[in-house]
């Protein structure tokens, strides 16, 4: 932490929020696209025509974005909360900048996580609307 600039931590969580609402958005996307597709007639299929409109690329794109959008986000605020935020049992090595900001970044942490948790039961309700395994 000391490496980077004060506002850097603004930065990584704005960025943050910003990921999970395009995560959202992106499956809001997809979904509307999903659902404006043919359906394959069973000639077609055994044909060999490629479904792009398949139901499993959507639950591919719902376990990713969990896995890798949603999940880091919440390993990212877990861990600059633990650095930054530290508890009554520390040693006390963390200068008077930081701790005097502790309470502010608990709320902005607070408030990631519940937005991270959030953006996860949306896709969580996405899955199980199309009978989908949910992340």
């Amino acid at each position: 932490f000391h490496l980077f600039p004060r506002r850097m931590l603004s930065v990584v969580l704005t960025a943050c929020k910003h990921l999970l609402s395009v995560c959202i958005f992106q499956v809001d996307g997809c979904v509307q696209w999903r659902n404006a597709q043919p359906i394959l007639s069973v000639k077609e299929k055994r044909a060999g025509v490629h479904d792009f409109g398949s139901i499993d690329f959507l639950e591919q794109l719902l376990q990713t974005f969990a896995t890798w959008g949603v999940g880091k986000v919440m390993i990212v605020c877990q861990d600059l909360r633990e650095l930054l935020c530290p508890t009554a049992g520390s040693d006390g090595d963390t200068d008077d900048e930081v701790v005097a900001s502790i309470p502010q970044n608990d709320k902005r942490f607070t408030s990631l996580m519940i937005t991270a948790q959030k953006t996860l039961d949306t896709l969580r309700d996405v899955a199980s609307e199309h009978n989908l395994v949910p992340p």
